[in-house]
């Protein structure tokens, strides 16, 4: 049997409220609320027009599928109200108390300087426990009076990582083993090889000492732990899945590692550890962040059925060239969806744009934005490079057959 106890009073992992909101985590519906908070910069979030804003959010947010939630809740007690901490816990907001400010780096992100896959890969490499951000004093000196510092986003993958070296077939974690072994453990300093060894023991039949501390003290503690397992797999680091073996709740709930996932798993982790701003962060990262993105377009390219039949009804209404370049070669033009498929976008010319292969991965990216009126915006990283800052219109003509709404709507939640 195996045995642990509580390294101090104070300690827990906590992603953001003690009484999660999990949807909040949605990276559409994350990025949404963000641009609110940016549009309003100063006002005070129980304003009318934040209030205003949050509802046409909702119907957004029903319309594409994004989740059930509500975010308009009441006009004075608001979601930024309740769960302001969704922002703050990654540095993008500062502040509510007097009025919202965000930070440079929100500022960044909600403005497309910073894509959404370069935004993931920096959160990883730089949360660490205890939050400062989020954390009351008397819990941050805790830990700090223990010597304990944990960065859990790469312990995770650190640890999924072990276990897929030892079979891919093992390389998956459950929220379960995140509050009964992994968050004990970690607290009380011991190193991945003898966490892995505890999980494999327990999944071989061994068992936890009726004795043995867990992080499920409390009612929500179990679902705050899950949080960091959901933002993995929200951002496109993990899978999930059902248990194979156990009762399908969320506790049993599989996140596990494919095998280009392993890859960029040991991108991220053998990056540089410190940075002196987020810009160099961002720049250290940029390879691990548009592995994601390569993926994501591989996937819709050469998976989905209907992908064919779409692209051979956009190549004729576009002519057979790119949107953004004018290419005309066959091989490298590529179907885009501008409201992608898993949040309801459908396989119609309205919905769609021709583009070079290279152009639809910056597209889908997000380091280049097409705007309702033809703009074209590019991400910090595109606008460095030498060869895309020259080359990529910074303004075109769209198409009359293009659904405006379905360019508002991408750029609004970062899809």
């Amino acid at each position: 049997m195996y045995l642990f106890s509580k390294p101090f009073p104070e300690y827990r992992w906590r992603w953001a409220t003690l009484t999660p909101t999990e949807s909040l985590n949605i990276p559409e519906i994350n990025y949404g609320c963000l641009k609110v908070l940016a549009s309003y910069e100063g006002e005070k979030v129980n304003a009318p027009i934040i209030f205003d804003s949050l509802l046409e959010l909702d119907e957004d947010i029903k319309k594409y599928n994004l989740s059930e939630m509500v975010l308009a809740r009441d006009p004075k007690r608001n979601i930024f109200r309740n769960s302001g901490q969704y922002w703050k816990n990654t540095g993008l907001l500062e502040s509510t108390s007097q009025g919202i400010v965000l930070s440079d780096f929100g500022r960044a992100y909600s403005r497309g300087k910073i894509t959404k896959d370069e935004f993931s890969a920096f959160i990883i490499k730089k949360m660490q426990l205890p939050n400062q951000l989020i954390e009351p004093e008397n819990y941050i000196s805790a830990w700090f009076e223990n010597g304990l510092t944990i960065k859990p986003l790469e312990l995770i993958l650190s640890l999924l990582c072990d276990l897929y070296r030892i079979s891919i077939d093992k390389a998956y974690l459950t929220a379960g083993e995140l509050v009964d072994i992994i968050i004990p453990m970690s607290g009380n300093k011991f190193n991945n090889e003898d966490i892995v060894s505890v999980i494999e023991g327990c999944r071989a039949g061994k068992s936890l000492s009726q004795e043995s501390w867990t992080a499920t003290e409390s009612s929500n503690d179990s679902r705050m732990a899950r949080e960091f397992l959901l933002f993995l797999h929200h951002y496109g680091y993990l899978m999930v899945r059902p248990s194979r073996e156990k009762a399908t709740i969320n506790r049993n709930m599989e996140f596990y590692l494919e095998s280009w996932q392993y890859e960029l798993a040991g991108e991220i982790l053998n990056s540089e550890q410190y940075f002196d701003t987020y810009k160099d962060a961002i720049k250290s990262l940029s390879e691990a962040s548009n592995s994601i993105s390569r993926r994501r377009v591989l996937t819709e390219v050469l998976i989905r059925p209907k992908q064919a039949v779409f692209r051979k009804e956009l190549l004729k209404v576009y002519s057979k060239k790119c949107l953004l370049s004018n290419a005309s070669v066959s091989e490298v033009l590529q179907a885009c969806h501008i409201v992608p498929v898993k949040n309801n976008g459908k396989d119609s010319i309205d919905n769609g744009i021709i583009l070079r292969s290279d152009l639809h991965l910056l597209y889908d990216s997000g380091h280049l934005k097409i705007f309702e009126d033809g703009k074209v915006e590019l991400s910090d990283f595109l606008k460095d490079d030498p060869f895309y800052s020259v080359t990529i219109p910074d303004h075109i003509k769209l198409p009359s057959f293009i659904n405006l709404e379905n360019i508002r709507v991408r750029n609004s939640y970062n899809m």
